[in-house]
């Protein structure tokens, strides 16, 4: 699958084996993730790699990811009301320790990668 992109990236297309000629796709626009190889991810070759920008970043701690969530909910009920907005530190928590313990159980596995 990561060849086929690669050959879109390098030929804006691929040949269709049915007609014998090639077809071209434009105005596209590829967005990708993807964690670390192992546990069933993939290494991605440089030939597909060259063609994407690369952004990383490490991993956060919990009470920097609170931070940021509980701005960006406060932002979302900000017309809410005084209870509404009251509890939005304790759902951002309590969906950050469901998460924790999610990526702690269900860890990838060659099937199910993501």
């Amino acid at each position: 699958m990561l060849e086929l992109l690669r050959q879109w990236f390098d030929h804006q297309g691929w040949y269709d084996m049915t007609e014998f000629e090639f077809k071209q796709v434009i105005d596209i626009f590829f967005l990708s993730a993807m964690g670390l190889p192992g546990g069933g991810r993939a290494v991605i070759s440089n030939r597909t790699i060259r063609h994407f920008n690369i952004l990383t970043y490490i991993p956060m701690k919990d009470s920097s990811i609170e931070d940021i969530f509980v701005q960006i909910a406060a932002g979302f009920y900000k017309g809410h009301t005084e209870v509404v907005q009251s509890k939005i530190a304790s759902l951002v928590n309590s969906t950050l320790i469901g998460y924790n313990k999610l990526v702690k159980f269900l860890l990838p596995i060659p099937v199910k990668s993501h």
